[in-house]
């Protein structure tokens, strides 16, 4: 907790920046940029809100499947001589995968949902820089080619 907290708040405040300095000279160059921006910070409100509900669903879920899988484990190594003795290895394999399996099931949903976000994202950023460079591009007269 000592180091990752210190450089996840680097970074977030690095990306904070980042934007507030990026807004900052979308406004100078033009200030009808600031029109979209609007819309698409509510989009982005939107998703982040929906993404939170199930980010915190799938992780729950996750947790609950991780549970069974780390008992079963921790049984099967306390145990092992007792198994190997009655020769239940392939059972004890056999459960151990089923478990595997559906925490490999949950775990996905929790990757799928954070593709589902990065997608989404990017497709804002995307539509901000196109607004962006149509805006500049029908105001060309009117805007110095330096500033752009």
């Amino acid at each position: 907790m000592d180091v990752a907290l210190p450089v996840h708040i680097k970074d977030i405040l690095n990306q904070f920046f980042i934007v507030v300095g990026l807004s900052f000279i979308l406004a100078f160059v033009s200030p009808y940029i600031l029109i979209a921006v609007v819309p698409l910070v509510v989009l982005f409100l939107f998703i982040q809100t929906a993404y939170l509900r199930s980010s915190r669903q799938l992780k729950r879920l996750m947790s609950v499947n991780r549970s069974p899988l780390n008992s079963h484990i921790e049984e099967t190594l306390n145990g092992a001589t007792t198994i190997r003795a009655f020769r239940h290895e392939n059972q004890f394999t056999n459960e151990n995968e089923q478990l595997i399996e559906i925490y490999q099931q949950s775990q996905y949903a929790e990757v799928m949902s954070n593709g589902w976000l990065f997608l989404r994202l990017q497709a804002i950023g995307t539509i901000l820089t196109f607004v962006a460079a149509i805006i500049i591009v029908l105001n060309r007269q009117t805007i110095a080619s330096g500033l752009v």
